[in-house]
């Protein structure tokens, strides 16, 4: 990912805060696939909030990422499992009551950038094969429709990330209380609800010390929220149910204080005000592939047209150091290539070709 730009997500303007690198650009090779980063700041001072918590959120699949601002208030999250548009809550921690924003870094340098364009030639052979694989492909589109299921991001995330519960709190099984903190201070003996300059905290009734040290990661329909006033100012008739964790629970490099998790009856959040260092992002992700190869012969009545005949990206060698590979090719009469590459001492690369005759 090549940044020029900081943008601030909420008010989708460019900042001018001086950046570690000259001239405000930043490069993050993108090894882990998709990324997000950006930077905390103070509203007031513009300056970075360093060792600030990170909460982010993908909206549908129940589950969250934390991580700590670095010294310049920056944060990097690796996206490398999604894809499509998917909607994103970002949420920084206030210090010290500081009211923060986070501003997103450009996906794409915006700046003009001269690159050589060297003429695209094709020999007579290569126009040939080029033509045949777009016919192939075409032929496959039309004959081969895949009709295998693929899980989609939403099915893999059917439970949420911390299994099972320890304490469910369904409220329609209780009389109706007034605040959300009635209810933790009446009903929920595991979780008080504390002042700590001048701020409420959860915290879990323990005699352990990481219950008593670390904040409990608190979420609203599986969203990381940190304002924990905004979480008491809901609605108790707007909440379904509160799954409580009472044990200490490692998120990445975060350690939490336990999980108190709000379900809302409509999974509308329960109309709670969003913190303002949060911010909803439509983050697009690479495309889905729905190219897949098949392994098995097909039907006789249905033309094999691939190009690509076999893909197997982790073939395992026997105790031998050998492996067998079968494949059937296709009805297209030419020259195929097969590549093995192997990682070893020194990785090296075999190269052979076969030839499909017509018959």
């Amino acid at each position: 990912m090549f940044s020029c730009e900081l943008i601030n997500a909420k008010q989708v303007a460019v900042s001018t805060q001086p950046d570690s690198i000259p001239g405000g650009v930043q490069y993050y090779p993108e090894t882990r696939g998709i990324s997000l980063s950006g930077r905390l700041l103070e509203d007031k001072t513009g300056g970075p909030v360093p060792n600030a918590l990170v909460n982010l959120s993908i909206i549908g699949d129940k589950d969250v990422m934390a991580i700590r601002t670095n010294d310049a208030g920056r944060f990097y999250f690796a996206l490398p499992d999604y894809t499509g548009n998917r909607d994103i809550f970002l949420c920084g921690e206030e210090k010290n009551g500081v009211s923060t924003s986070i501003y997103i870094d450009n996906d794409f340098c915006a700046k003009p950038v001269a690159l050589p364009s060297p003429a695209f030639r094709l020999t007579k052979e290569e126009k040939n094969t080029a033509y045949s694989m777009a016919v192939n492909r075409k032929i496959t589109s039309v004959f081969n429709m895949d009709t295998s299921k693929t899980e989609s991001p939403e099915s893999l995330y059917k439970g949420s990330f911390y299994g099972k519960p320890d304490e469910v709190l369904v409220m329609e099984k209780y009389i109706d209380l007034p605040t959300i903190e009635e209810y933790f201070s009446e009903l929920v003996g595991a979780v008080n609800v504390r002042k700590h300059e001048g701020r409420d905290l959860f915290r879990f009734n323990s005699n352990r010390t990481e219950m008593l040290i670390f904040d409990p990661l608190v979420l609203i329909d599986m969203v990381a929220v940190n304002d924990i006033e905004k979480v008491l100012a809901m609605s108790p008739r707007l909440i379904e149910r509160i799954e409580l964790v009472n044990a200490p629970y490692l998120k990445g490099n975060i350690t939490y204080g336990g999980i108190i998790s709000f379900f809302s009856k409509n999974n509308d959040f329960a109309g709670i005000d969003l913190p303002t260092s949060g911010t909803f992002v439509n983050y697009r992700f690479l495309a889905q592939n729905n190219c897949r190869i098949p392994e098995n012969p097909l039907p006789e009545h249905l033309p094999d047209a691939r190009n690509t005949v076999y893909w197997d990206p982790m073939v395992r060698l026997n105790n031998e150091g050998e492996a067998e590979i079968n494949f059937t090719v296709p009805d297209t009469p030419g020259k195929y290539v097969i590549m093995l590459r192997v990682f070893f001492e020194d990785d090296f690369l075999i190269r052979k070709e076969i030839e499909v005759k017509s018959q």
